[in-house]
C-alpha cells in the first residue's frame, strides 16, 4: 500500500512533538509550519530532493540517506542535524544551539563557520580542502576521507580526532585533553609531541621515519607501513612497555 503523506500529515494533531516518515519512499514533504510545537522530524531514507521550511520549534532533524542538494535555514532551537549520505554541496549557516552535526558522505567543498556550542562534527567523505576554525566546545572531529592538506589549530576541549585518508603532511600541536588520534593514510613525515592524555594512536601508512617520545597513558599504537628506521620497542620504557603494539 502506498503511503499517502498528505493524509498522514493532515491526520496529526497541531501539538504533535514527533513526526516520523522515514523509509516511506517519499519524494516530497508538505508544509509543516502549522506544527508550532514540533521537536523531532525523521524523514531519513526516502527519495527527497528538498525539504520544506522547518518549524522554529524543531530540535532534532534526521534527513540522512536522501537525494537532498540543499537544506533550508536551520531553526534557532535545533540541536542535532543528521544530513549524511545526500548530495549536498553547501550547508546553511549553523544555528547557535546546534550540538551535533553529521554531514558525512556528501559533496561538500567547504563548511560554514562553526557555532559556539557544537560538540560533534562528522564531515568525513566529502571534498573538503580546508576546515573552518574549530569552536572551543568541540569534543569530537571526524574529517577523514577528504582532500585536506592541513588542519586548523586544535581547540583545547577536543577529545577525538579522526583525520585519516587525507593529504596531510603535518599535524598541528595536539591539545592537552586529546585522547584518540587517527591519522593513518596521509603523507606525514613526523608527528607532533604526544600530549599526556593521549591513549590511542593510529598513524599507519604514512612517511614517518621516527616517532616522538611516547606518553605514559598510551594504551594502543598502530604504526605499520611507515619508514621507521628502528623497532619501536627500543623507545619503550617503564609503564609504556605494557600497552598493545601493532606493527
Amino acid at each position: 500500500m502506498v503511503f499517502n503523506i498528505i493524509n498522514y500529515i493532515n491526520s496529526l494533531p497541531l501539538d504533535v512533538k514527533i513526526i516520523n516518515v522515514s523509509y516511506k519512499k517519499l519524494t516530497y514533504i508538505p508544509d509543516l509550519s502549522r506544527f508550532t510545537t514540533l521537536q523531532s522530524l525523521h524523514c531519513n531514507n526516502n527519495n527527497l530532493t528538498q525539504l520544506p521550511n522547518l518549524p522554529k520549534s524543531l530540535q532534532y532533524l534526521a534527513c540522512q540517506c536522501n537525494r537532498l542538494t540543499t537544506i533550508p535555514k536551520l531553526p534557532k532551537n535545533l540541536q542535532t542535524l543528521l544530513c549524511y549520505n545526500n548530495q549536498l554541496t553547501l550547508l546553511p549557516e549553523l544555528n547557535d544551539k546546534l550540538q551535533s552535526l553529521d554531514c558525512h558522505g556528501n559533496l561538500l567543498t567547504q563548511l560554514p563557520e562553526l557555532n559556539e556550542n557544537l560538540q560533534l562534527l562528522y564531515c568525513a567523505t566529502n571534498k573538503l580542502t580546508f576546515l573552518p576554525k574549530l569552536n572551543e566546545k568541540l569534543q569530537s572531529l571526524y574529517c577523514g576521507s577528504n582532500l585536506l592538506t592541513q588542519l586548523p589549530e586544535l581547540n583545547s576541549m577536543l577529545l577525538v580526532l579522526y583525520c585519516h585518508n587525507n593529504r596531510l603532511t603535518t599535524l598541528p600541536n595536539l591539545n592537552t585533553f586529546l585522547q584518540t588520534l587517527n591519522c593513518q593514510y596521509n603523507q606525514l613525515t613526523l608527528l607532533p609531541s604526544l600530549n599526556d592524555n593521549l591513549e590511542i594512536v593510529n598513524c599507519r601508512h604514512n612517511l614517518l621515519t621516527y616517532l616522538p617520545q611516547l606518553n605514559d597513558k598510551l594504551l594502543y599504537i598502530e604504526y605499520s607501513d611507515n619508514l621507521l628506521a628502528y623497532p619501536l620497542d627500543k623507545v619503550i620504557t617503564g609503564e609504556k612497555a605494557s600497552f598493545k603494539l601493532v606493527y
